[in-house]
């Protein structure tokens, strides 16, 4: 839960500080007014409700599988990555364009695609009993964000003016740091299933051999219950001297 919580508040981060990266750089070097900010916020909005509910039942059905949570969240934020690594390139080659920008939105809106299966992997990890407790905890985390994104980005973008892909730079390192941080947790959590499985499968076997098995102090008191059993089954013959038959004694 820990490595999934700190994975979860820098994927935010990025989510929070990406949009406030992208409308700054766009201000400063494309020349941005209101109606274009808004034109991008409200595009950004679409994308990313758009594809909630269009990607799971998509890929669940080209798959022929459901589609785990752990797979969607990984899934989702592999677009803002891409998207990043695209506005690097071309602020690093000083050759940014809204239609780079507005074209590859919908790279950047996937992330909100993994948001619910990042709600969904905390809900699974806890009884429920808690699940109150932990929603609250994953609220506190996903608001977290919005308290230093803001002045960190500006301060970043304010002194990186000479070279405005140095934050993208940032964002995108972050953000590869926190996918590595899911896929190993989710090996992690998979190994640890396995061992598990593992030992209840050795325990069933113990159980099973104990059943099929008497106890060791009751072995010799069977072994002579059923040489009783033998001896009262077998008959003996013995010769008729006056009859000259044979009758058989059981």
């Amino acid at each position: 839960i820990g490595a999934l919580s700190l994975a979860f508040v820098l994927v935010m981060s990025v989510s929070n500080g990406g949009a406030l990266l992208v409308v700054q750089f766009a201000l400063r070097f494309l020349g941005w007014d209101q109606l274009t900010t808004s034109l991008y916020v409200t595009g950004f909005s679409l994308c990313g409700a758009t594809q909630m509910l269009v990607w799971r039942p998509l890929l669940a059905r080209v798959s022929g599988a459901p589609v785990s949570d752990g797979a969607m969240v990984s899934i989702g934020y592999y677009g803002p990555a891409a998207y990043f690594a695209l506005v690097l390139a071309a602020a690093a080659a000083a050759a940014p364009s809204n239609a780079l920008l507005f074209a590859a939105l919908p790279l950047f809106s996937l992330g909100a695609t993994a948001l619910p299966h990042f709600r969904a992997l905390f809900s699974k990890a806890v009884g429920g009993a808690q699940q109150g407790e932990r929603m609250a905890v994953v609220g506190a985390l996903e608001s977290l964000p919005q308290v230093y994104t803001q002045p960190l980005v500006s301060v970043a973008f304010s002194h990186t003016l000479h070279a405005p892909w140095v934050p993208f730079a940032g964002l995108l390192a972050i953000l590869c740091a926190a996918l590595l941080l899911i896929a190993l947790t989710f090996l992690l959590g998979s190994r640890r299933f396995g061992e598990a499985e593992k030992a209840l499968a050795a325990a069933a076997d113990g159980v099973a051999s104990c059943a099929e098995e008497p106890p060791p102090a009751l072995a010799p008191l069977e072994a002579s219950r059923q040489a009783s059993t033998h001896a009262d089954d077998t008959s003996v013959c013995l010769d008729d001297s006056d009859g000259g038959t044979t009758r058989s004694v059981g």
